[in-house]
């Protein structure tokens, strides 16, 4: 059995929901901005493996997988020969930057005893989690649609994995172009820009 739990702060709305979507099985999504820690890990001994995924704050995980975290080692809570995967998401093009906090979590693991896994880091998440609603971004998110699946097998099987994609072929440069523009757009919306 496996425990599904988003952090990011959008919730169901965000693209760390859509990720898991992607590899979950019938169990249910538990969100640590919403659902109380003690009810996520209310079933904690019943699974065997853990997936966190959240968009990359700061170089690191969003404040309330930290506090998740906390919570299990301040009440200390067994996650012991537990696997752990991470699947983590960032704005920047470049999946490279969310290595920091795969180690974070990796660190987490190893301090309870708990086995991590591996990752899957996600770069230009924003635009990968919109891939089914547009032609163009169905087309550069097939990459990470093929590994995505392969993360999913090696979670189902038990084994290690470290994955890193990015939207492909889009270039760097016209990554930069369409993120301003949407960057203008959202400035415009929110009344920061005339």
């Amino acid at each position: 059995m496996k425990l599904y739990v988003n952090g990011s702060p959008k919730l169901e709305n965000g693209n760390s929901n859509y990720f898991l979507n992607k590899i979950k099985d019938k169990e249910k999504i538990k969100c640590v901005y919403r659902d109380r820690f003690s009810d996520i890990l209310k079933d904690i001994k019943k699974v065997d493996t853990i997936i966190l995924c959240f968009p990359l704050y700061v170089d690191g995980p969003t404040c309330k997988i930290i506090e998740f975290m906390e919570y299990i080692l301040s009440n200390k809570i067994d996650i012991s020969n537990k696997k752990i995967y991470t699947i983590i998401n960032c704005g920047f093009w470049e999946a490279k930057h969310n290595r920091t906090a795969s180690l974070i979590i990796e660190n987490f693991a190893k301090k309870n005893k708990a086995k991590y896994m591996g990752s899957f880091n996600i770069g230009a998440g924003e635009i990968v989690g919109k891939c089914e609603k547009f032609w163009l971004y169905k087309l550069i998110s097939i990459p990470f649609l093929i590994k995505i699946k392969k993360f999913k097998e090696c979670i189902d099987n038990g084994n290690e994995i470290i994955l890193e994609t990015t939207i492909r072929p889009m270039t760097k440069r016209l990554y930069v172009f369409m993120a301003n523009i949407n960057w203008k757009r959202q400035m415009i919306r929110n009344g920061c820009y005339k």
